[in-house]
């Protein structure tokens, strides 16, 4: 089960998830996932796997900032990630929202089936939430 989750960086709340067993690309997942919430959104953070060139210009024409690193294959793309080390630095709040919901019972799932699978990692997600809202 892949997934990715949009997390609040100042709450740590979890915004959207997205679950799939397709074998699909991350920037196509970060493309679905910017668009059901783009009109929340001022900065998009994510690591290279959601390195798209179609994924930054639709954040930058629904005026968010896209924070996401290139990968390294030009000395342009290089500079470009240079420049936003201190901003993408906020990114480990992101990974503190994973290692919530994964200190539980691990990376585990109980559930052998796709909808058992989907509906654990919801209500893990829910619980991550209400957890955050009471603290």
């Amino acid at each position: 089960m892949k997934t990715t989750i949009l997390i609040d960086v100042n709450s740590l709340a979890i915004r959207d998830v997205h679950f799939t067993t397709q074998k699909a690309w991350d920037g196509h997942i970060g493309m679905q996932v910017f668009r059901r919430n783009a009109e929340d959104l001022r900065v998009l953070s994510a690591d290279a796997n959601y390195s798209w060139s179609d994924l930054r210009e639709e954040c930058r024409s629904n005026s968010t900032r896209p924070l996401i690193k290139h990968r390294e294959q030009t000395p342009l793309q290089k500079a470009h990630n240079a420049r936003m080390t201190e901003d993408y630095n906020q990114r480990w709040m992101s990974e503190t929202g994973f290692s919530q919901l994964k200190e539980d019972d691990g990376e585990k799932l109980r559930s052998r089936s796709w909808h058992g699978q989907f509906r654990e990692l919801t209500r893990k997600c829910i619980i991550h939430n209400l957890t955050q809202a009471a603290s």
